[in-house]
């Protein structure tokens, strides 16, 4: 008994992150600051600003992704990521 391989385009396709800008003025404001570009794997892609509960949130569904720990970090050190 075998079991049925899977076809490659039937695996989940997870997103891709790059880490654009830290915007200190909407850090001041209370705003998300972290601005993200997000790839799918269809090509699409949009570009978000994200909050640090926003990339913990997304660090929790997609795992560990530079992009996201470095937008992390410059919400720690006040936008010199």
């Amino acid at each position: 008994m075998s079991t049925p391989q899977q076809h490659p385009e039937a695996a989940p396709q997870y997103p891709q992150f790059r880490f654009v800008e830290f915007n200190t003025r909407r850090q001041f404001r209370g705003a998300e600051a972290a601005r993200i570009e997000i790839i799918y794997g269809e090509g699409d892609h949009d570009l978000i600003w994200m909050s640090a509960g926003d990339l913990h949130g997304n660090i929790r569904l997609f795992g560990e992704h530079e992009a996201l720990t470095e937008a992390l970090k410059a919400y720690g050190q006040g936008g010199q990521g």
